[in-house]
Parts: C-alpha cells; structure tokens; sequence
C-alpha cells in the first residue's frame, strides 16, 4: 500500500533527522522552532502510535511513526487554531473556538487528542483537560487503551532533548503521576476529570475534550461548568441517538456556531470496502450506524422507547393542576433517587423538571417533605428551591418500597414519618408497565430544562442479541445502567395514573406538613382545656 511506503519513507527521514540533531545543537534549536510553529512538523517528525496488528504487518516494529490521513492534518491545523483564537485580538476571533467532530469507531482520535495535549505542553506549556466517563479509560497501567498511557507512549518514544528537563519518560514518577502530568512547579498541565454532574467547578484551562461525549450521564452540567473554564471545548465522539447534549451541540455546528468536523470510515486509506464487507459480518444493524456509518436515525433496534419524541418546550408550573412527584428510590446508595415534578392536564402529560439525589433514603424523604438535612449540589438547590414552592403533591413510587427494608426501617416507612404516603402501582410486571407506557408515550410533553430525563429515555435499551450467542430471543427487561432511574419513575407513575382513572379512584393524597402542625396545636388547645 502507498500508506506503507511512506511508512518506510518517514522512518528513514527521522532516523536522518535525529543523528544530525544530536552531532548539532543549532539543529536541535531549529527544529524546536519548526516545532513551535508547525503541530504538523511535531506530528510527522517526532510522535509515535502502537501498530494496529489488523492493519499495519508484523515486520514493523510495534512503535511506529504517526503517520496523518488528510482528514486528520485538517483536524490538527483547525484545533490548533481554535486553541490559538482566543489569544487573538478580540477584532480578530473571526471563527469559533468550539469545535464538533461526529466520527467512525477507530480513526484514531484518542492518538490525536494526546498528541494535541502533549505538543499544547512541551511547547507552549498549556494547560488541558480530558472528560470521560471511567478512570480505566483514561489511566491504566500498561494498557496502551488509556488515554495516558498512550501520552506516557509518546513521550518514552521522544528525544530528551525535546522534553522539558523536569519531565521523566519513566511512568509513576514525580511529574508524570496517576491520571496527571505536571510542571517543574507541581502544578499540572494534563489533567482527567470523570464524567461526573459537578465536574471541574474550579480553575481555567486552554481547551477540554470531552471524550465519547453522546454516552456521558451528565453531559448537559459538565458542559455547562466547563464553558466558563475553557475558551475552547471539543465535542467528540460516535453517535448515540438523538436527544442528547452531545446531539444538541451538533445542532449548534451545523448552525455555523462551532466549528465542524465529520470523519467517516471511508475517508481512512486502510479502510477499503472489502474491509467494510468483512467487519460488518459481526455487528449488528444499530452497530453499523454507530461505529461506521455516523448514523442517528438507524439505532433504534434495541431502544426500550423508540417513539419516544420529546416535545421540549417552556413548561412553567400551573397552580390550579394537580402536582405530581413520582421517583425511583434508591436502596442502600447503590444508585442515586431520581424525582420527577410532573403535571397532567386532559391527554397530556408535562414533564416540568427532575433531579437526581445521592443519599439515604430517610435524608430524600427529608427533603420531599421539604425539611432538608443535607448540603446541596447548585443543581440539586436550584430543584428544591422550585419544588418547596409548589402546592401538596401526589407521590408514586416503586410498589417494593412497602417493605424493601433499609437499616431500620422500610422506604414507604422513611416517608410516613415525615407524613408522606406513596402511592404506587398495582402492576408489578415489569414488561406489562413497559407496554402501558409505550402506549401512553407520545402524551409527554417534556420542558427544555429536563434534558437529563429526555437523555435517559431515549437511551434505555434492551440488551442486543450478539453474534454467537446462544440467546435466539429478545431480552424482556431493559439493561439497568444511568437511564433506568428515570424510566422506572415515569413507568411507575403512568402505569399508577392508568389505574387510578381506569377505576375512577380519587388518588391518595400526601398529608400536608402545614396540616399536621395544625392539628398538633388543635390537640394541644383541647388537652389544656381539659
């Protein structure tokens, strides 16, 4: 293949290249200058990647040269301005300094963003910040997958003579640390931060990635906290679906608001369309959309609710209907509570906000009765604080929570003491709610601000039927991962709602807290009279 000549080629120019440097110290100070000014000179000259054992033959060593696709050099050359835009003039930030890149599985982005945040260190001595969801994914020992080991990689393969003089090619030492690569001062310059709803609410940054962005939980908070850390974001990732932040960005792209990259298989010179026919023998339909063909509307096989269509508007709270709170508990911390405010009107049902709460099941009834005990995340404080103005509400939640028993008490016995009665659903069948809901589905009308909910709908899916597996029919239940907080609550309610109109019961109500003080002081009046 032409590729592998000059393969050849650019090893043998390196090879020249690093024995004039080292006979010649005004070669080094020219090439370190080329360097500066040119990302693309440091790429060709001077970084390395692992072979890619299916594509690249094992007469090459394992360390080879980062040889660029031309859709990669124009990624490079836009990033590097993007990075550099902002310290412009301000008659001068013409362009964005977002940027969105929609691409297929393997085109080696993980190598290009690692070569980025070290060429952005060792030359221009920048700050930068990597998202992504696991902690295996970014540091992990000897495994070439980690985002760091693959910087770690480049930089054992670099000239000393190239490195700042503090920085040791040797991995778990003092500059070059777990999950941080840091300065002669200490203070770090390549950092990870988890994928996590208050990440990164301090310090600034030249530029963030935001890794696999469309699979992030809590993708919509950490954008917005790290926009005010970062001139320079960049968005990136496969598809999943619509109906996400990382959707919402690409929107924005489109618009001219960012700026846009699309890096499809085809465009890689070692991806042909035998190749193609060959790979695609292995994966499935929702798998071909994802991975190879940057497709949004195709991965639909396996969604729990695929006519889920939210229909986001400004939803803003009407007195006069009744308020609903229905949530999914969580038992022993093992996953967080998740809430739903909603309001129903004729057909329609209006999503008007949720939360999610990370504590014990006696601090969330705590804090439904609007008597909170513990310290709130800006999020978290922001829903209460609308919540505690609302009227009484009606509570549903998970028929198990009547005698799921929680330290010393049972979860609907948490919420008896703060005088809140949960109502909950006479269907205990998990695939006999899921079809109520479908059925029911199309009546939400979601608020622009309940994107976690929307995200969480739209990503529940059911495990997929892979090749060589000896299951032949579909899953009945829904994988339980970050989605099934929020559609468990919305199941429990409409299956519960279904009911309650279905035999023209009047719902249960919540005792007010305002009520029961009242009818303390009543009993207290009449004892004393007594």
């Amino acid at each position: 293949m032409k590729h592998l000549i000059k393969l050849e080629e650019n090893i043998l120019q390196r090879a020249k290249l690093l024995n004039e440097s080292e006979k010649n110290d005004k070669v080094k100070q020219a090439l370190l200058a080329i360097c500066k000014r040119d990302p693309l000179y440091f790429f060709d000259n001077f970084l390395t990647t692992d072979r890619n054992a299916w594509l690249i033959p094992e007469k090459y060593w394992n360390i080879i040269p980062f040889m660029l696709f031309e859709f990669q050099r124009e990624f490079i050359l836009d990033a590097w301005d993007a990075i550099l835009m902002w310290s412009k003039p301000v008659d001068e930030r013409t362009e964005p300094t977002d940027i969105f890149s929609e691409k297929s599985r393997q085109m080696w982005f993980s190598w290009i963003f690692a070569g980025l945040q070290l060429y952005a260190y060792v030359f221009h001595d920048m700050k930068s910040l990597y998202i992504s969801m696991k902690q295996d994914e970014v540091d992990k020992a000897g495994d070439i997958k980690s985002h760091f080991e693959k910087i770690r990689f480049m930089i054992r393969a670099l000239p000393r003579w190239i490195l700042p003089e503090w920085l040791e090619k040797e991995t778990w030492t003092a500059h070059n640390k777990s999950q941080v690569i840091s300065r002669w001062d200490w203070t770090w310059v390549i950092k990870w931060e988890s994928a996590n709803p208050n990440a990164w609410r301090w310090g600034t940054v030249s530029f963030a990635i935001f890794d696999e962005m469309a699979f992030m939980q809590y993708a919509q908070a950490i954008n917005m906290s790290i926009a005010s850390s970062t001139p320079c974001r960049f968005f990136n990732s496969t598809p999943n679906w619509e109906w996400n932040e990382y959707y919402r960005m690409r929107k924005m792209a489109l618009d001219g608001k960012m700026r846009y990259h699309r890096c499809h298989w085809s465009e890689n010179p070692f991806y042909t369309e035998e190749w193609y026919k060959w790979r695609i023998k292995w994966m499935t339909i929702p798998q071909i959309a994802q991975e190879l063909e940057i497709d949004y509307n195709l991965a639909l096989e396996w969604r729990v609710y695929p006519d889920f269509k939210s229909w986001t508007e400004v939803i803003e709270y009407d007195y006069t209907l009744p308020l609903y709170v229905f949530m999914d508990n969580s038992h022993w911390w093992a996953d967080p509570h998740a809430i739903i405010i909603a309001q129903k009107k004729e057909h329609n049902i209006y999503i008007i906000d949720n939360c999610e709460f990370n504590c014990s099941p006696r601090e969330m009834a705590e804090i439904m009765a609007k008597k909170p005990s513990i310290v709130m995340t800006n999020k978290q404080l922001e829903f209460y604080n609308k919540y505690k103005e609302m009227k009484t509400p009606i509570f549903i939640s998970d028929c198990y929570d009547t005698h799921t028993t929680v330290w010393d008490n049972t979860i609907f016995g948490y919420y008896q003491d703060v005088w809140i009665f949960l109502n909950i659903p006479w269907n205990r069948n998990k695939k006999e709610q899921i079809q109520i809901t479908k059925s029911n589905i199309n009546n939400l009308i979601v608020s622009e601000i309940c994107s976690d909910f929307s995200s969480a709908i739209q990503n529940s899916r059911y495990p997929e039927i892979k090749e060589n597996t000896n299951r032949t029919t579909a899953a009945t239940l829904p994988i339980h991962d970050w989605c099934s907080h929020y559609r468990t609550a919305m199941e429990y309610w409409i299956v519960w709602i279904m009911e309650q109109e279905k035999q023209f019961k009047e719902p249960a109500r919540r005792i007010a807290v305002e009520e029961r003080d009242l009818l303390t002081w009543e009993l207290k009046t009449v004892y004393k009279e007594l």
